[in-house]
């Protein structure tokens, strides 16, 4: 594959729903495992659940246009100022703040190949051209992207890691890239699985590289670790500068206040946090152990998913997990009609989905 130059983006394709599972199978909610949006394996924080609930309460009131308690947490958490950090409903809003304020029709944005889906969807609403670069064994490659940067050229997404093949680059290659991209482009390094792989010594410190770099921009959630994908918070770190520029163009009120309640609370929760990052380090050892036992080839996860290869019994695999309630997520809409991407769930989730693998090999000898 040779680099692309689309007008028009893939079609995404959210992971399926528990209900409307449950309701084309007639089939109680409560045994269904969803296993396919890369969610949380625990649900959230008891503090964020208290403290969105008491908002609730105050739900005829409007939020606070600023978050300033979620946002004098963030800034004292990662070091940085207040004006730094810009907000949305989700880290995907924010990425198409950043597309509205830097993208003009006709301009070009770069992704990667296998890169997630939603950035292709925001520079495209914006009018931009999209520039996909081919993958390198499935994970981005640096220098071609760098390389791929034209006159045109104003944004480019990284995700680090990537969703959904799990690759992540090292805080060396960011620095080496970031040194051949010109400041006129900014950089929208996605960090949503950030919490399960800070464990890695090598992975980007990215906060502190702003003062060499102003043109990154990192975007974080509240989706994932912090288990509160249902109330879309996601915040932005950029130099004072570009978040004034966003918040020009930011909406008021775009975040409710029990989203900022919960999301304010569960930062301050470390252990459950640390609780769901056992739960996803254990399982992606049992899920690997369980990969191997069956001879299955994956990418190695860093995150709280695996991408898993199935050749052509991808799609067949699929429907079967369905129909005995389980959920994973195909990838067909990415290139990769032969893999499926499976979430990191709980221990008992996990086994379940082995087993449902193990019977399904066994009967059709896919390897």
């Amino acid at each position: 594959m040779g680099i692309q130059h689309l007008t028009l983006p893939p079609v995404y394709k959210p992971g399926l729903a528990i209900s409307e599972l449950a309701r084309d199978l007639h089939i109680d909610e409560a045994s269904i495992i969803k296993l396919a949006s890369n969610e949380a394996p625990l649900g959230p924080s008891r503090k964020a659940i208290l403290a969105a609930t008491q908002a609730v309460e105050k739900a005829h009131i409007y939020p606070e246009s600023l978050a300033s308690p979620l946002r004098n947490a963030l800034a004292k958490k990662w070091h940085v100022l207040g004006e730094q950090i810009t907000f949305g409903p989700g880290s995907e809003a924010v990425m198409a703040l950043i597309a509205q304020a830097f993208l003009r029709k006709g301009d070009e944005a770069i992704v990667s190949q296998y890169a997630f889906i939603t950035y292709e969807l925001i520079i495209s609403a914006y009018h931009g051209h999209i520039i996909k670069v081919p993958a390198r064994h499935f994970a981005h490659d640096l220098n071609k992207i760098a390389k791929a940067c034209g006159p045109k050229t104003r944004l480019i997404f990284l995700a680090n890691p990537n969703n959904p093949t799990g690759t992540w680059f090292a805080e060396k290659d960011l620095i080496a890239f970031m040194e051949k991209i010109p400041p006129r482009i900014k950089v929208v390094l996605d960090e949503a699985y950030l919490e399960f792989v800070e464990y890695l010594p090598s992975y980007p410190q990215s906060v502190p590289l702003l003062a060499k770099f102003p043109n990154l921009i990192i975007t974080r959630t509240f989706s994932k670790a912090y288990a509160l994908a249902g109330l879309r918070v996601g915040y932005a770190i950029s130099t004072a500068d570009i978040a004034k520029q966003l918040e020009r163009i930011r909406l008021p009120f775009n975040v409710s206040a029990p989203a900022i309640a919960a999301a304010t609370a569960a930062l301050s929760d470390h252990h459950h946090l640390a609780k769901i990052k056992l739960t996803v380090t254990q399982g992606r050892k049992q899920l690997a152990a369980g990969f191997d036992k069956l001879g299955l080839s994956y990418l190695p996860a860093y995150a709280n998913f695996f991408l898993v290869k199935f050749g052509k019994q991808a799609e067949s695999l699929y429907q079967f997990l369905l129909h005995r309630g389980l959920i994973v997520r195909p990838v067909d809409n990415y290139g990769l009609p032969t893999y499926l991407r499976i979430t990191v769930g709980k221990i008992r989730e996990n086994q379940k989905l082995l087993h449902a693998l193990t019977i399904f090999l066994q009967s059709t000898h896919i390897h």
